[in-house]
């Protein structure tokens, strides 16, 4: 009796690994941290910072959770390559499995860090999703999201297959949502960074419930 590896389980696969590991490194991003070195951060940037200073430090968060999200479901795409059918081992199936790993991890990043607003590490508030501190809210978001993740990465996977046509149709598509979220975020931040400045000793309890003075 011989074990065989399914082509859609390995083409799941791909998602599956950019998915987590991406919300893990949301997760540590905006974890708490030391902030005893924060005080940094405000004499230099402000507090909120200005727009480009906050965009600059956002996105470099942004960046190194992109490529280390990329490096991973890449290794484990060469891991499943070793096991994977014959159908998964040809050129199209093999440029489909490069452009679907590429797009979903630049989207997750994107879409996981579309309401962060902190500097990575510095843990004041994270996002400016209120009442998020319930885990069990979080993981059932995480799990809600997650099979339109493996479906949506299924269904590019079989689409680029087909051709060279669909191979540039998923390419622009890619291109098109990663700009309009990029401009989302950018919009995040700037309602961020247009509140009012708290002065030294403020308490920032009224700004977190989203109220303004």
């Amino acid at each position: 009796m011989q074990a065989e590896v399914s082509a859609d389980g390995v083409r799941v696969a791909i998602g599956i690994v950019a998915f987590w590991v991406i919300a893990g490194l949301r997760t540590a991003f905006v974890s708490s941290g030391n902030q005893r070195g924060s005080w940094v951060l405000r004499i230099v940037h402000g507090r909120p910072p200005g727009l480009e200073a906050a965009l600059a430090q956002l996105r470099a968060a942004q960046v190194w959770a992109a490529l280390c999200g990329l490096a991973v479901t890449l290794a484990a795409v060469g891991l499943l390559r070793m096991v994977s059918p014959a159908e998964l081992r040809t050129g199209p199936a093999t440029a489909a499995q490069l452009l679907v790993a590429c797009g979903v991890c630049l989207l997750l990043t994107d879409a996981f860090f579309l309401n962060v607003t902190s500097v990575a590490f510095t843990g004041e508030t994270g996002s400016q999703e209120s009442g998020q501190g319930s885990l069990a809210f979080t993981v059932l978001r995480y799990f809600s999201f997650f099979p339109v993740v493996t479906g949506a990465t299924l269904i590019a996977e079989r689409l680029v297959e087909t051709g060279a046509r669909q191979f540039g149709i998923v390419a622009v598509g890619i291109v098109v949502v990663h700009l309009w979220l990029r401009k989302r975020h950018r919009e995040v931040v700037r309602l961020h960074c247009g509140q009012l400045e708290l002065e030294e000793g403020e308490e920032d309890f009224p700004m977190k419930l989203g109220l303004r003075y």
